[in-house]
């Protein structure tokens, strides 16, 4: 060990000693000694894009209702003392800290027990030596008093974030998780991608069901590295649009039937990456045929049995779930002798909404009957009132297999 290093291993054992006897409380040998066999260790973590905030030091504990901050850019530390915001230049190498500059600070007036703690504060930190990252992640500064060797402890600062998007919502809400009562709003950022849960609230927006919304929302993140948490608080800017649900466009079944499958056409990709839970986890197969590897390379999870005939097989698979295990975003894909020869619906589906399938049939190897579910705006979640039933052929079209739909029929439900 160098003198040096000497001299302030001796200082931090005095010190331990001086606190003991002026406030009754002993500062523990076994602190000092971690202390002193860490202050000459240089921190391999950089300081550059850290926020602190001051936790305890030398000189005493904190005035009540005062924080005390530290927030290190390039070669620039700011911060607040207590009661003015300072700031001053800074640099570090290999464990030792210096302040460039003299500590340049606001004037404003607080009253006295601020003031002071504020002023011992910067003197501290004008007089900072040293520092350290300890294993727990805080932040150590190590500077010299009249009896020897002061502390700055500071605990990572929470910091906070702001953006702005434009969100839709959907017309319905579903359960949240599985076995509660509480329903959650369904949101997307693009209207191309599925529906997903949206547990958190929008402040200020008045959600009414039957309508299709389209607002804008900023989301202010509290990122907070002491106990690796983040929460987020979405707040509502406009609503841009809002549609009553019978004006959106008519379902696919409602129209002339129109074939959106192609020849040669690729697996198309799933809407969006989702991760299962383990609650549901059970509800995804593994991969088995070159068929099951194909979807699941195109970012879909397979769910339930497959259905074959012959040389046709129907495979179903999602790109999410609700609060209740149900699929979300799924779809029904066709492959004839290995061949991907088209979809069941001309878009992913969810769970509980119109249009959802119900039944897969396969008369033979060509032709496949399918059921839908069919929902009326007043229709409850168990109960669509109605349902559609689509025929579909396997066609030849340009020397390959395409699933074609011919004849579509909707009818009431029958009690």
């Amino acid at each position: 060990m160098t003198p040096r290093h000497n001299t302030i291993v001796a200082l931090t054992r005095r010190i331990a000693i001086l606190n003991a006897k002026k406030t009754g409380i002993f500062l523990t040998i076994a602190l000092s000694c971690a202390l002193a066999g860490k202050v000459a260790i240089a921190n391999t973590s950089p300081l550059e894009g850290t926020r602190w905030k001051l936790r305890g030091w030398t000189a005493g504990s904190l005035v009540k209702e005062t924080e005390i901050t530290a927030a290190f850019q390039k070669n620039i530390l700011s911060g607040s003392a207590g009661c003015n915001q300072y700031n001053t230049g800074y640099q570090v190498n290999n464990g030792t800290f210096q302040i460039k500059q003299a500590i340049a600070t606001t004037k404003k007036a607080c009253p006295e027990p601020q003031m002071k703690q504020e002023n011992q504060y910067l003197a501290a930190l004008q007089g900072v030596e040293q520092f350290q990252v300890t294993a727990k992640g805080d932040l150590q500064l190590f500077y010299r008093t009249p009896e020897g060797l002061g502390i700055l402890t500071f605990t990572p600062a929470p910091t906070t974030t702001r953006t702005e998007k434009t969100i839709y919502i959907n017309s319905r809400k579903q359960p949240c998780s599985q076995g509660t009562t509480k329903d959650c709003l369904q949101m997307r950022e693009k209207p191309e991608e599925n529906w997903r849960l949206f547990a958190n609230s929008i402040e200020g927006f008045d959600y009414k069901p039957g309508f299709l919304y389209q607002i804008k929302v900023s989301v202010e993140t509290v990122s907070n590295p002491a106990n690796n948490q983040n929460s987020e608080t979405w707040k509502l800017l406009e609503v841009i649009s809002q549609t009553p649900e019978k004006e959106t466009p008519r379902a696919w079944f409602d129209r002339p039937l129109t074939n959106w499958n192609k020849a040669k056409a690729p697996i198309p990709k799933s809407p969006v990456k989702t991760v299962i839970d383990n609650q549901c986890r059970e509800q995804v197969r593994p991969a088995i045929t070159a068929n099951d590897q194909a979807l699941n390379k195109a970012g879909w999870l397979l769910y339930g049995s497959v259905q074959t005939y012959g040389k046709t097989s129907v495979i179903s698979a999602m790109s999410g779930v609700d609060g209740m295990c149900r699929p979300m975003g799924y779809q029904d894909f066709v492959f004839v002798d290995g061949k991907f020869a088209g979809t069941l619906s001309p878009r992913p589906m969810d769970s509980r909404a119109d249009g959802a399938s119900q039944r897969i049939v396969l008369q033979n190897s060509d032709r496949i009957i399918v059921v839908f579910n069919r929902y009326k705006d007043t229709d409850p979640l168990c109960c669509p009132s109605q349902l559609s039933r689509v025929i579909y052929q396997i066609e030849t079209v340009s020397g390959v297999p395409v699933v074609v739909p011919k004849e579509v029929e909707t009818e009431a439900v029958r009690n």
